[in-house]
């Protein structure tokens, strides 16, 4: 009797192994506990510990009651700052400040020439704020010099308070007189002291924000989850 032959293409089925119940339990539950972390970080800023002793002085827009306060330490030469307060905040204005749930106020931190043009344009937005302007001048500045390109002049503050019809005769006064250096430096004082070191600086609810780009939606996502 010939032996018995083997296809050698020939396999045995393939076993299939049952995965035990408590092994596929824990497979669920990393994977939900997992999503939840995901989806706790995109909702929720940054952990970030509380800034103490803001004060409430600087200028600001929006509802006093705003259920969110965004303060923002800024410097008009940073080129961030403009490029910020030309396009990021112009849209937080019409999505979160018109619309009642965001107040933002300004301070003034003067970081990359703060004897020269850094200076010269704080006080005037201080000066244009005498006539109840200064947001409209802020928002001068930054359409006028995105991104900190242009040099902000004495005569170049000037011809702007010239473009937005202010009392010029008043305006170049006051700017001459530096008559708003004490407040100015006030706020940079109060950066100072805060431990800042850099603009911008975004203080929401007293605690600081951590944004990693300049992106309208990241600041969206932060302010929709602490609105809920």
């Amino acid at each position: 009797m010939s032996p018995r032959r083997t296809d050698p293409k020939s396999k045995p089925p393939a076993t299939t192994r049952r995965v035990p119940d408590w092994l596929i339990a824990i497979g669920i539950g990393v994977a939900v506990v997992i999503g939840v972390v995901v989806l706790f970080t995109l909702q929720t800023p940054p952990s970030a510990p509380q800034v103490s002793g803001i004060t409430s002085t600087g200028k600001t827009k929006g509802d006093p009651n705003a259920k969110l306060d965004l303060i923002v330490f800024s410097d008009f030469k940073c080129p961030y700052c403009m490029l910020f307060a030309a396009n990021v905040e112009r849209r937080i204005d019409e999505a979160y400040v018109k619309t009642g749930k965001v107040k933002i106020t300004y301070k003034h931190f003067l970081v990359v020439d703060p004897n020269g043009e850094s200076l010269w344009a704080a006080n005037a937005t201080e000066c244009a704020n005498e006539q109840g302007r200064f947001w409209d001048y802020h928002d001068k500045i930054a359409s006028e010099s995105p991104g900190g390109r242009n040099s902000l002049t004495k005569a170049n503050l000037k011809k702007y308070a010239a473009d937005l019809q202010l009392d010029t005769a008043k305006f170049d006064v006051c700017l001459e007189s530096n008559k708003y250096n004490a407040a100015v430096q006030a706020d940079v004082a109060e950066a100072q002291r805060l431990g800042l070191t850099g603009t911008p600086t975004f203080i929401l609810n007293g605690r600081r924000l951590n944004v990693t780009t300049l992106d309208f939606n990241e600041f969206a996502r932060t302010f929709d989850a602490l609105l809920k």
